[in-house]
């Protein structure tokens, strides 16, 4: 399995590993399954994103993870 018993693997690697691939003020996009919003935020934040937030789609449920590069 790709993405590790929470389905977080893949995530995890992007938001440790991303920043230093964008130019400050650059964002990072990813889709995210409707139950992982909470876990998202806090990974994102907790690896030194800024500006993390949850974004939901047009069923209203979360969707994907935004989060900026300062």
């Amino acid at each position: 399995m790709f993405t590790g018993d929470e389905g977080l693997d893949i995530l995890k690697r992007i938001a440790s590993g991303a920043g230093e691939y964008l130019k400050p003020g650059g964002s990072v996009i990813c889709e995210i399954g409707s139950a992982q919003g909470a876990m998202c935020l806090l990974l994102f934040k907790d690896c030194g994103w800024e500006d993390v937030e949850i974004l939901q789609d047009y069923t209203g449920r979360d969707r994907f993870v935004k989060a900026s590069k300062q």
